[in-house]
């Protein structure tokens, strides 16, 4: 009897190990990273390499690249935080921290700023702006060549980022494909060296929503409130950026309907209060970056304008205090409401202040290098594989979000910079698919990638007007997409050198920034709006109507558009015509 009970006991524990050994209800095994050891010093030699010619790039292009509009004003606004502690001076336009850190170096440069004028207790940001040039006109360009390089460093934390993040995921293999691809990036080399909030707002958003997912992969308070902490930051570097949180909220949702939380043996409840931890964090750092400067006032006190305030303002949402400054709110207001009287969106040939729901789609089919293209659908058709990882299918989650709320909902089709904060999420899941490709056929998965790589040099020095061959050339570069896609402003230096090169004392000039001419040592008039001689000089942005300002008519440069131009400058972005020979 007992010998029969001992044996019934090991057959059941016999059977029980099998089970657990076993599960009916596993998951299939996830992929084992192939090369997870410590780098080898050549690979870290590369990871120096790579960073280091990103930062020096940035540099060039920061010397070579004239002011555009958003530096024309981001530049003396966060000056202006540092040195009042107000963070009013368009505040409708940015958040304080990015443009107040990339400002950090004029400390020392000590610029002449009037804080008195009545453009600023106004917040008149151009007329400010254009203050702050007059005041400083000697050394003009050169005042914002330390907040460009500011920029450069966000943007080589954001490359040491995407970095370890696809090391951690598919390998150093990976990682070090992810860091060559994101370094050799045009779209992300041209927002690295301007002093403008794209770069910050992409680092802050993409840390952001990695370290929530790490702390999905382990939950624990302190990583719940880092990431939250981290999300608030990129709230304070763009307000498009607080599209992390409901990425946050998706990734929670995901994260709980594939039953993570049961793999790793934790309760739901202390997801959820993980989440909502963060978003506690987040809203403080956005708070205290305000300074609790009008927070916590009802909707209904405060005059919002956009259809989507003005009716919580009318609900029993506007009687409850409002979690946000005063400040943030006015300017999501702002940015809600007043697009759509200043903007006509230019695509193909066609201008509208609706904007284009495939606007972004076709920016980034034709502004990014096909290589990468062809690694991120590669991504996107493995992340249906069962063996796919949780983490690979919530990286999927932020560029979806960005791109469909901004194709449906948000109103500024003004270029793919846009989308910037999305690359990092991108490159990461390319080199995933690099890595497959790079087991099974090395010599290919190599070449895309250097492929990729190379895109960078065909605009060295310019790499905002950067445009794959989907687009035909220099020349046909503007009949797709304009304004900061491929002429922001950035071509007066080319402009001078041409100048100085064909003997030109005068231009007849429409050039498509703010920043005065004579700053950059250039004599010119102003572009004429019907047939005249001269050399005539014109962004491709007023060639098609395309003027925020409302300068000029809509039309104004019709009677170039048919023309060949004599020169084109900026690898597309400026166009040069001379009439002098011109018969009357």
């Amino acid at each position: 009897m007992v010998k029969k009970r001992k044996k019934k006991k090991v057959v059941k524990e016999q059977a029980s190990q099998a089970a657990q050994a076993v599960p009916e209800t596993a998951a299939p095994p996830a992929p084992v990273p192939v090369d997870t050891g410590p780098l080898p010093r050549w690979a870290m030699a590369a990871v120096v390499a790579c960073v280091l010619f990103f930062l020096a790039h940035a540099a060039y292009c920061a010397r070579v690249n004239s002011v555009t509009p958003d530096e024309y004003v981001h530049v003396p606004a966060g000056l202006s935080v540092l040195q009042t502690g107000s963070a009013r001076m368009d505040h409708a336009g940015s958040p304080p921290l990015v443009r107040a850190f990339e400002a950090l170096p004029l400390l020392l440069q000590k610029p002449d700023v009037d804080y008195e004028s009545r453009t600023f207790e106004k917040d008149m940001k151009y007329a400010f702006g254009w203050d702050f040039m007059r005041r400083n006109m000697a050394r003009y360009h050169a005042l914002f060549f330390w907040p460009r390089m500011m920029a450069a460093l966000l943007g080589a934390l954001c490359a040491l980022l995407v970095f370890a993040a696809a090391r951690s995921l598919y390998g150093n293999t990976a990682g070090l494909a992810a860091l060559a691809l994101f370094c050799f990036l045009p779209e992300a080399a041209a927002h690295a060296s301007l002093a403008t909030v794209d770069m910050g707002a992409a680092l802050l958003v993409f840390a952001a929503f990695w370290m929530y997912l790490r702390y999905l992969d382990n939950p624990g308070a302190a990583h719940a409130a880092a990431a939250g902490a981290v999300a608030g930051m990129a709230l304070l570097a763009k307000y498009s950026a607080a599209l992390v949180l409901p990425a946050m909220l998706l990734a929670t949702v995901l994260y709980q309907v594939q039953g993570e939380h049961r793999k790793r043996g934790v309760m739901a409840s202390r997801v959820w209060s993980g989440f909502a931890l963060a978003c506690a964090a987040a809203l403080f750092v956005v708070n205290a970056g305000f300074g609790f400067d009008g927070s916590f006032q009802p909707l209904a006190s405060q005059a919002v304008q956009s259809p989507l305030l003005k009716s919580m303002a009318q609900g029993v949402m506007g009687r409850i205090p409002f979690p946000l400054p005063a400040l943030y709110v006015n300017a999501l207001d702002a940015q809600m409401f007043k697009k759509e009287l200043y903007f006509n969106y230019y695509l193909m040939g066609h201008l509208s202040k609706q904007g284009f729901p495939q606007y972004f789609l076709m920016a980034l089919a034709l502004k990014t290098p096909l290589p990468l293209l062809g690694f991120v659908l590669g991504a996107f058709v493995l992340s249906f594989r069962k063996t796919t990882r949780f983490t690979e299918i919530a990286l999927w989650l932020p560029p979806l979000l960005f791109v469909t709320v901004f194709s449906l909902y948000i109103k500024v089709d003004l270029g793919v910079r846009y989308m910037l904060p999305i690359m990092p999420f991108l490159v990461v899941l390319a080199s995933g698919a690099f890595v497959r490709l790079w087991q099974w056929r090395r010599e290919l998965a190599g070449a895309l990638a250097a492929m990729s790589c190379a895109s960078l040099l065909f605009v060295f020095g310019n790499p905002l007007a950067y445009f794959n061959t989907l687009s035909g050339g220099d020349a046909n570069k503007h009949l797709f997409l304009v304004e900061s896609n491929l002429d922001w402003g950035q071509n007066l230096v080319r402009l001078k050198n041409y100048m100085d090169k064909n003997d030109i004392e005068t231009v007849r000039l429409a050039s498509y920034t703010l920043a005065a001419p004579q700053a950059y040592g250039i004599k010119s008039e102003w572009a004429p709006c019907e047939p005249d001689k001269g050399v005539i000089a014109i962004s491709v942005n007023y060639l098609h109507g395309v003027d925020p300002f409302l300068n000029r008519p809509r039309d104004c440069f019709d009677w170039l558009r048919n023309r060949k131009p004599d020169a084109i400058l900026g690898h597309g972005g400026m166009f040069v015509y001379d009439t002098r020979k011109d018969s009357d």
